[in-house]
């Protein structure tokens, strides 16, 4: 999928389904990997960040676990990295952490704007 994007757009409806498996499970050693690959190979085609980009930030609703929105939000810097053009939508939503009730989020978001500000 990393030599040929277009490849995701296959990929992508099994690795949401597997998702939503270990999600249901609470499987944190099965998410992380998935949402690794999807944050760094999936998202750089175009079509498919977009759909990424949803998925990620339906993991930061309020009945999400604080852990599983904490890993998200950690992930927010290799998203960037891998498709620019959803910077602006990562910093918007981090914006919306830095005045979190739950210090767990508060801490994640900060590290993901140091680790952006370091790009």
């Amino acid at each position: 999928v990393h030599k040929y994007q277009p490849l995701g757009r296959r990929c992508l409806p099994m690795m949401v389904a597997a998702l939503g498996q270990y999600i249901q499970l609470g499987s944190m050693e099965c998410i992380v990997p998935h949402l690794e690959f999807l944050c760094t190979s999936i998202t750089q085609d175009a079509s498919c960040a977009h759909e990424v980009w949803s998925i990620l930030s339906s993991l930061t609703n309020a009945g999400v676990p604080t852990n599983v929105q904490a890993m998200t939000i950690r992930l927010y810097p290799l998203l960037c990295m891998s498709n620019r053009r959803l910077y602006s939508r990562v910093c918007e939503s981090l914006g919306k952490y830095v005045g979190h009730p739950s210090t767990t989020l508060r801490i994640a978001a900060a590290s993901s704007l140091c680790d952006l500000a370091k790009e």
